[in-house]
């Protein structure tokens, strides 16, 4: 009897996932890397075109960055643009031995900025050893650090963007629940406890608008369904939060383009 090869299909089974979005491309443009043991303080002058993203391979250090001082030793990673001023130094009993990888990248640069942190915490040493072994025999190319700074962007941001737009999603559920007070950017920020400019950029990048615009638009939505509902300008002005009805019927007007007047009376 001549037993029946089973054909590549039937040999194999496959799994189908839902489709991923590419990856973020944002243009990296490589210029060194290196490694280096300090005994001293390190100042860099601001203003230099440049990122640089630093990996303690061993011993103990500091680094200094607005305002706050972090203790860095081995196995953590820090991230710094060199537009921005910063100090750092080594140990004195313990100095750090470090690796870095310097590159340019606007989106990137863009992107830091959100961090409440620069240190992160990095499952790929190996991006910086091989860099550095591949650079010292004369292999390393362009493109073999490109593919190290994508590993080293999951590092840094994943779980990070979860939990940013975590953030996110609760103060917009904050100005959903609390649309009939006047909330600001600044309460909301001080309320979270993160900066104006950090929450501006989280809740831009997850809803696609300011949190100003998403205030008015949660405000003068609910606006527009009492009014459906019968109830007065004066009325929905109040339950909105407005204590000047003129001032309501202006902004009203300005985000529909119609007077909240002409909503009331079409409803009766």
């Amino acid at each position: 009897m001549i037993k029946k090869n089973k054909t590549f299909l039937e040999q194999n089974k496959y799994r189908t996932y839902p489709k991923l979005n590419a990856p973020e491309q944002f243009n990296f443009v490589p210029l060194e890397v290196g490694h280096v043991q300090l005994w001293s303080d390190f100042l860099w002058d601001t203003c230099v075109n440049r990122l640089t993203i630093h990996y303690v391979f061993s011993g103990k250090g500091t680094l200094e960055k607005d305002g706050k001082t972090y203790h860095l030793s081995r196995g953590e990673a820090f991230v710094i643009n060199h537009a921005e001023p910063f100090k750092y130094s080594a140990d004195h009993d313990d100095p750090w031995h470090y690796y870095w990888i310097h590159f340019k990248s606007p989106k990137f640069a863009k992107k830091i900025k959100t961090l409440d942190s620069p240190v992160f915490k990095t499952k790929n040493e190996s991006a910086f050893l091989d860099c550095v072994a591949r650079g010292e025999c004369g292999t390393l190319t362009s493109e073999f650090i490109i593919s190290k700074l994508y590993l080293l962007h999951d590092d840094i941001f994943a779980g990070k963007q979860i939990e940013s737009f975590n953030l996110a999603m609760e103060v917009a559920i904050c100005i959903n629940d609390n649309y009939s007070s006047n909330l600001t950017l600044e309460q909301l920020a001080s309320q979270f406890n993160v900066s104006r400019n950090h929450l501006s950029i989280l809740f831009k990048e997850k809803y696609g608008i300011s949190v100003k615009q998403y205030i008015l638009r949660v405000k003068f939505g609910k606006a527009k369904e009492f009014l459906k509902q019968g109830h007065s300008v004066k009325e929905t002005a109040y339950l909105c939060g407005y204590t000047d009805q003129l001032a309501f019927s202006k902004m009203y007007k300005k985000v529909y383009g119609i007077t909240p007047k002409s909503v009331y009376e079409s409803s009766k």
